[in-house]
């Protein structure tokens, strides 16, 4: 794990400066640098539940990078883009000779990552342990020429071939998802209170609003940066924007229609049970005659949470790769 690699290693060098900013780029909520003042560490994570956790053990944080350093720990996200714009964050905000330190697992993709910086950088140590790799090196050159060599993606909204702004990192960044698109050709016009659980960059809130006026349309995400690439592609007015966590965001009453094409993720593992807390979720947001709008991938188990969750579950459609359902009136748990 990151804690233990990058722990036991710190612990035996003199490569973070004495005095001065580290920023730890997709920091975790566990993080704990020996010899490191708490002060001293800048912790930036854009997802919303991990962000909470840092807040929470006192860590001065951000959503972003925009800071200046004397040292960058990255731990390398699962997503290719996101780990290239942190690089090239990296590289803008620290002074010549600082050390960049970067740490990750196999499965992340720690070893293609490791080959592209040795192209670039002098790598002056590489440790293997726990399934994962650590490795460091210093800035050197000027900035603009370093730039130039790294080529690295922008970690800010842009728009795509596909007409919508994403980010790099965040989910289907190139465009509009299938199963999204799929969900948003067999909605209803929705009326009253809609929530888009798990909101992505916005494409589901904004196909919404082309066929319907919802009184309101709350666009849950818990990824700080497909927020702002939302904000972006859905500019009505009756658009509310919620950097949180799906799982355990609560409006301030119940809603009318939750609509959602849920993650099934953890790391690059399949994890159904995501889904099914999403779906759990949904039902506690609506109110007692209100309805889910889901799409999902054919294999992934979700018909015995949505029976056991909602009093009428009815499929809608599907196709080799996806199905949709339209599940409501969610069922309460008894008290007492």
């Amino acid at each position: 794990m990151t804690d233990e690699r990058l722990n036991s290693w710190l612990a035996s060098v003199s490569v973070l400066p004495d005095v001065g900013r580290i920023g730890v780029f997709n920091a975790w909520p566990e993080l704990d640098l020996p010899g490191v003042e708490m002060e001293r560490v800048r912790a930036v994570q854009p997802m919303a539940g991990p962000h909470k956790a840092l807040v929470e053990r006192g860590f001065n944080t951000a959503k972003v990078v925009n800071y200046r350093y004397d040292a960058v720990i990255l731990r390398l996200p699962r997503q290719k883009a996101l780990a290239l714009a942190y690089l090239k964050d990296a590289v803008r905000r620290i002074p010549d000779n600082a050390p960049i330190i970067v740490d990750g697992q196999k499965t992340d993709g720690i070893e293609s990552f490791l080959k592209l910086c040795r192209k670039r950088f002098d790598v002056r140590e590489v440790v293997s342990k726990a399934h994962g790799k650590l490795f460091w090196f210093e800035k050197a050159g000027l900035e603009e020429d370093v730039m130039k060599v790294l080529d690295l993606p922008e970690m800010t909204p842009r728009e795509t071939s596909s007409g919508f702004c994403t980010a790099p990192g965040v989910f289907s960044a190139d465009g509009p998802d299938a199963a999204s698109v799929f969900l948003a050709e067999h909605l209803p016009v929705l009326r009253g209170c809609v929530v888009d659980l798990g909101a992505g960059w916005g494409y589901l809130s904004r196909r919404i609003l082309e066929k319907s006026q919802p009184d309101a349309l709350h666009l849950v995400e818990a990824d700080y940066l497909a927020v702002q690439c939302a904000e972006k592609n859905v500019t009505d007015d009756v658009a509310v924007f919620h950097w949180d966590d799906a799982l355990s965001w609560k409006p301030e009453r119940a809603v009318d229609h939750v609509v959602m094409n849920p993650p099934f993720h953890q790391g690059r593992a399949v994890d159904a049970r995501l889904g099914q807390d999403f779906i759990r979720a949904a039902a506690r947001l609506l109110e007692p005659k209100g309805s889910l709008w889901l799409v999902a991938n054919r294999h992934l188990p979700y018909e015995t949470v949505l029976e056991d969750t909602f009093r009428s579950v009815q499929p809608l459609a599907q196709t080799p790769s996806f199905k949709l359902f339209h599940a409501t009136s969610p069922k309460r748990s008894r008290k007492g």
